[in-house]
């Protein structure tokens, strides 16, 4: 569904829309964390944030783009797990089409009642930014929408 979801936002562009998909993995006690981000709008955003040069379709930057990429989202995206603040581990990134998908992973997650995440990612590039959130638990998926400064929602099960 979310990756449906982001080939037609994708279609929209010039529309400023990332999309953050969590997935309760039940067996490995984990949350799979993905975040799908234009490429143009995410690198104009770390040159903004880092002040540096950032190309993340250059596989001979991809150790220095690792940095920046987890550091970026690790500072506007964070989750809150049955009231407990919790660490997204970075898993790397990859280019799909015109986006970048970010991925990380949260352990120790063997069941949640409530999860609130914290987006306001690309709010410092783009005051139009819509951030789309999705949790899917229990084979149960809810999707709610953020926008720019709206950065907070819950989802409970």
């Amino acid at each position: 569904m979310a990756t449906i979801l982001f080939k037609w936002l994708l279609w929209l562009h010039p529309f400023f829309v990332s999309v953050a998909e969590i997935n309760h993995n039940k067996k490995d006690k984990t949350l799979e964390v993905s975040i799908h981000i234009f490429t143009n709008d995410l690198e104009q955003t770390l040159r903004k944030s880092f002040g540096t040069k950032v190309n993340l379709t250059d596989t001979a930057m991809t150790k220095d783009m690792d940095i920046l990429v987890n550091a970026y989202i690790i500072t506007y995206f964070k989750l809150v797990v049955d009231g407990k603040p919790v660490q997204m581990k970075f898993d790397g990134f990859e280019q799909i089409a015109e986006s970048t998908w970010c991925y990380f992973e949260v352990s120790d997650v063997a069941a949640l009642n409530k999860i609130q995440i914290k987006n306001s990612l690309l709010y410092d590039f783009e005051a139009k930014q819509t951030n789309m959130n999705i949790v899917k638990y229990n084979g149960v998926e809810k999707t709610r929408k953020l926008e720019n400064p709206e950065r907070d929602v819950v989802f409970e099960y």
